[in-house]
C-alpha cells in the first residue's frame, strides 16, 4: 500500500510468509483469485477502448507523458498538491488520462491496478482526504466514460522488484524437488512423509507462480494520475 512503512511492510510480509508455510492452499487460492481479477480488468478496458475507437474513428496511438523526463512539472500542474512540486514528484509521476487515443491493457497492467498501482489527489475536492487509491472498478468506471489511466509496461517492470529471469529461477528451483521425488518413485526408492508434504508446498509454489508470472513484486511507489480532465466524475464518487 502507498505511504507504508518499512515496519509494517516488514511485518505484512511475514505475516504471510507464515501463512504461505502453514496454509500453501490458500496462497494457492488467493493467487487464483487475483489472477481472475487481474484477467478481467483488461478485457473491459480494451472493450470499452474498442468501443470509443469505433466512435470517434481515431487510429491507436502510444501513451505520452505531459513532460519528458528531463524536464520537470510546471507550477500550474502542481496548483492543487499539497506537498511541495520538488517532494511530491521526486519520488512518483503523474500519468496523463488518453480519451482521444487508446491503448492495449494486458495483465500486467491489470496486476499494476489491482496492487492499488494508481493514486489521485482530492486535497481540492475533500475536506478529509488528501489521496485516494484508483480501484480497478473505478478504472472500469472511467473507461465507461472515455477515459483511459495510460502507463507503459516498461514502467511498470520497472517499479518491480523481480523481473522474469528471477522469477524462472525460483521455478526451476523448486521444481527440482519435484524432478527428485518422481524420479526416486520411478527406481522404487522410498518417498517420506516429510517428501511428500514438501510436494504439495512445491505444487502449490508451481501454481501462485504460475498465476503470478505477470504480476509486479513489491509495488511501494505509485503512479500519480492527473485528474484534471475528469474532476466531475471524481467527485460524483466521493
Amino acid at each position: 500500500p502507498a505511504g507504508e512503512s518499512t515496519a509494517q511492510f516488514c511485518r505484512r510480509k511475514f505475516k504471510w510468509v507464515i501463512v504461505a508455510i502453514l496454509f500453501p492452499e490458500i496462497m494457492l487460492y488467493m493467487s487464483g483469485k487475483q489472477w481472475f481479477s487481474a484477467s478481467r480488468l483488461p478485457k473491459k478496458l480494451n472493450k470499452a477502448a474498442e468501443d470509443q475507437r469505433e466512435r470517434i474513428a481515431v487510429p491507436v496511438g502510444n501513451p505520452r507523458p505531459f513532460w519528458s523526463n528531463d524536464e520537470k512539472p510546471s507550477k500550474a500542474v502542481c496548483r492543487h498538491v499539497s506537498l511541495p512540486c520538488s517532494e511530491r514528484f521526486g519520488s512518483a509521476f503523474q500519468i496523463p488520462l488518453q480519451h482521444h487515443r487508446v491503448t492495449k491493457f494486458n495483465l500486467l497492467y491489470g496486476y499494476f491496478a489491482l496492487m492499488g498501482g494508481f493514486v489521485i489527489d482530492v486535497s481540492h475536492l475533500h475536506n478529509t482526504f488528501s489521496r485516494l487509491t484508483i480501484s480497478p472498478k473505478v478504472i472500469a468506471f472511467l473507461a465507461k466514460h472515455g477515459k483511459f489511466v495510460a502507463i507503459s509496461d516498461s514502467t511498470i517492470r520497472d517499479k518491480s522488484k523481480a523481473d522474469t529471469p528471477a522469477k524462472g529461477l525460483v521455478l526451476i528451483q523448486v521444481s527440482w524437488m519435484l524432478e527428485q521425488t518422481v524420479s526416486r518413485r520411478i527406481v522404487g526408492y522410498p518417498i517420506t512423509l516429510l517428501e511428500i508434504h514438501t510436494l504439495v508446498h512445491v505444487a502449490c509454489a508451481i501454481g501462485m507462480y504460475g498465476l503470478w508470472f505477470k504480476k509486479p513484486l513489491n509495488i511501494r511507489d505509485p503512479a500519480w494520475v492527473d485528474i484534471s480532465d475528469f474532476e466531475d466524475l471524481v467527485a460524483l464518487m466521493l
